[in-house]
């Protein structure tokens, strides 16, 4: 393959990704935006596909065949912490769980419990233990993001009160790379809390009471009783939380413990408030078939989100109208 020696002139070329999930023909490691810029611009000229990634720890959707893995962990500096107007800047190769512990330093935090990238944690969207404050999308202020056409440009800013212009940064998130490429964003920050979990029975009540997030999770210990349990400020007892799913169940707001009751599973996690659960061992045709959502995160060839958005098709037609991204929600 010619193209790969061309490649390589852009940046290093190395070996492929040669996963259960992912396989990609080579990988490069780019370690400036302009190096991203023209890897992609090259993919458009030769009628290339890319996948971009983080850690690779965190796949949704589809079996992944591209012919460039293209990961963002060179990408990897802390800009800067803003401790008077609360928001941090860095490069979306950043690894979450090593930014925590830096912003912990100086009293503050990004309140998800993500493991992975940064740039992951912006693209996958993926709600976390402290169900009070949302989803990753709510948290971010802005980004600098390579299109498909191998722009660089600006989206957002470093304050709430943004509101010109199309939030191309908010767009992204959930997308899984399938419209652009974080390359660098804006987080809002809150002060450091720590946490500790504290078993309940009226999960409803916890949730008003404002604790920073109501779980239900039916699976784990014997019987495969199901828990509840409120995430409140202060040390005490820690819960083992799963971090991989197969599936996920999107459901109304306020309804995932009942829904949660419905489906025959191995395990399942539900984020009380955010309308969605996530589960391990469930038939996902079968739900589909009772008029369920449901995402296949892994493990999946074909039809993994049940859904698609003519929005979408738009977004994409605009931000990546040579279809460089690979389309992982086939």
């Amino acid at each position: 393959m010619d193209w790969i020696d061309e490649l390589n002139k852009i940046t290093e070329v190395k070996d492929g990704i040669k996963s259960e999930d992912v396989r990609t023909k080579v990988t490069v490691f780019p370690s400036t935006y302009e190096e991203v810029s023209e890897v992609v611009k090259f993919a458009v000229s030769k009628g290339l596909t890319i996948y971009t990634f983080g850690n690779n720890s965190n796949h949704i959707g589809a079996k992944v065949d591209a012919d460039i893995g293209l990961g963002t962990k060179r990408l990897n500096n802390v800009i800067l912490i803003s401790e008077e107007d609360l928001y941090v800047t860095a490069q979306s190769g950043v690894d979450f769980k090593e930014l925590a512990e830096m912003l912990k330093k100086y009293g503050l935090q990004i309140p998800f419990n993500y493991e992975g990238s940064l740039g992951g944690f912006a693209s996958t969207n993926l709600p976390s233990i402290f169900t009070w404050f949302g989803y990753p999308k709510d948290w971010l202020l802005g980004a600098k993001i390579a299109t498909g056409l191998g722009e660089v440009i600006k989206s957002g800013g470093t304050t709430t009160k943004f509101s010109s212009g199309y939030k191309i940064w908010k767009v992204l998130s959930g997308s899984l790379g399938y419209l652009g490429i974080y390359l660098e964003l804006n987080v809002r920050l809150i002060p450091y809390n720590d946490y500790h979990f504290e078993e309940v029975q009226d999960y409803e009540r916890a949730f008003k009471d404002r604790a920073l997030g109501v779980i239900g999770i039916r699976g784990e210990g014997e019987g495969k009783k199901k828990r509840y349990y409120a995430v409140l400020r202060g040390e005490g007892e820690k819960v083992e939380v799963p971090q991989r799913f197969d599936a996920s169940i999107v459901t109304v707001r306020g309804m995932e413990m009942e829904v949660m009751d419905d489906v025959a599973a191995e395990t399942c996690i539900a984020y009380y408030g955010n309308g969605l659960i996530r589960c391990n061992g469930v038939d996902v045709e079968g739900l589909r078939k009772k008029g369920f959502v449901v995402i296949k995160e892994r493990k999946c060839d074909n039809n993994c989100f049940g859904y698609y958005y003519n929005s979408l098709e738009l977004l994409k037609n605009s931000l990546d109208p040579h279809r460089v991204f690979f389309n992982i929600f086939r």
